[in-house]
């Protein structure tokens, strides 16, 4: 009987032996899985940079501009300026319509209605009789496009002042767009489209504002040119068909890039040879990119390079020298050569984005608006 016991509880004990450490050995496991998981999550936040998103002072729904170095903007009945560059420059002042349109440069603050336009610092503004078209604004001069009451358009070029400087016909063509660029001097082109062709014939004249002459006329038919683009050298007239290099210096043609079935969504100058982004026409979602660089040359160069960009991307930019392709989430960072560089993740989800400049993004989230340097 002794015996009998003896090895019952050897065995009781046995069993209580295998029930620890069978215990103690999924304790051990459960503790395993916590420091993987731990240290898988600590790699993936390590890995997931985070942007640094800087509230602006207006609203998504206020009207407001970018100058280069600051922001410009109405609310209610208040204009106000605030210069992230030098707060010596911020301005606040008051308004008695509602009803004008803003517009700004690194040098100047402009505001403007059906009838007149006023440089803000300046007593009087500019006052005209007929329609006003549009107004842009350059460093150191604005252009606005109107119709006198027969109909007959010009471009009204005011100075910093806010003193007429010039006028500028621009009869029997349709405008297509007009602006300033710099080169030794601040230039004016104006993209006109010829009414009278039976074909399309676009016609690029480009004023030496200072000398207020004309400095050089260029055309270019049987395409629609849709867009002007310039370098230190160079006149990049970007058509249905193809882009064409003109010498800033003689505005003589110096070669043709082909771009059929291809638009053109962004431009970047800040290289030795300025990039085109380019997608497909027939494309409404931003899949298939291509990064074409040309020659700042007569001597006609060129390299192109195609990138699938992530799913959900809302809008793709070139920012001096890399390509950045954002989405509601974040964005993802390209070079010219295809090579992803980084991703970065946004705190919360966004609903439009617009790139300032060469280093920054504008985006808002609901009514509120932020930047974030990329």
């Amino acid at each position: 009987m002794c015996t009998m016991e003896k090895r019952k509880r050897k065995v009781k004990n046995k069993r209580k032996t295998i029930m620890r450490l069978s215990l103690v050995i999924i304790g051990l496991l459960a503790l395993v899985a916590l420091g993987v998981l731990g240290a898988l999550t600590i790699i993936k936040n390590r890995s997931v940079a985070q942007a640094t998103l800087v509230e602006q002072s207006f609203n998504s729904s206020d009207q407001y501009v970018y100058t280069g170095t600051g922001f410009f903007y109405l609310q209610g009945d208040t204009l106000t300026y605030e210069d992230k560059a030098n707060s010596r420059n911020n301005y606040k002042g008051q308004i008695t319509t509602q009803a004008v349109s803003l517009l700004g440069s690194a040098d100047m603050l402009v505001i403007y209605n059906d009838i007149s336009i006023k440089v803000i610092g300046e007593e009087f503004p500019v006052e005209f009789s007929g329609a006003l078209r549009s107004v842009t604004c350059g460093n150191g001069y604005i252009a606005a496009l109107r119709a006198d009451t027969n109909g007959n358009e010009t471009i009204l070029v005011i100075d910093s002042t806010g003193a007429k400087y010039d006028e500028i016909p621009v009869q029997n063509q349709y405008i297509v767009s007009y602006g300033f660029f710099s080169a030794d001097g601040e230039y004016l082109y104006v993209l006109g489209l010829t009414l009278d062709s039976s074909t399309p014939l676009s016609t690029i004249t480009v004023y030496n504002i200072s000398r207020k002459t004309t400095s050089g006329m260029m055309s270019v038919q049987s395409q629609l040119v849709e867009s002007m683009r310039f370098s230190k050298s160079s006149i990049y007239a970007v058509g249905t068909n193809s882009i064409i290099r003109f010498s800033l210096a003689d505005n003589n043609e110096s070669y043709r890039a082909t771009v059929y079935g291809w638009r053109e969504l962004d431009y970047d100058s800040s290289t030795a040879n300025p990039s085109f982004l380019l997608c497909p026409r027939s494309s409404s979602a931003l899949n298939t990119v291509k990064i074409l660089q040309l020659s700042d040359t007569k001597v006609a160069t060129s390299t192109e390079k195609m990138l699938q960009l992530p799913s959900g991307t809302k809008e793709a930019f070139l920012m001096n020298g890399r390509l950045v392709a954002v989405s509601e989430l974040g964005y993802t960072v390209y070079d010219y050569a295809g090579k992803k560089l980084s991703y970065v993740e946004f705190p919360s989800m966004i609903d439009s984005v617009e790139k300032l400049d060469g280093t920054q993004l504008l985006i808002t989230a609901g009514n509120h608006v932020y930047t974030t340097k990329v």
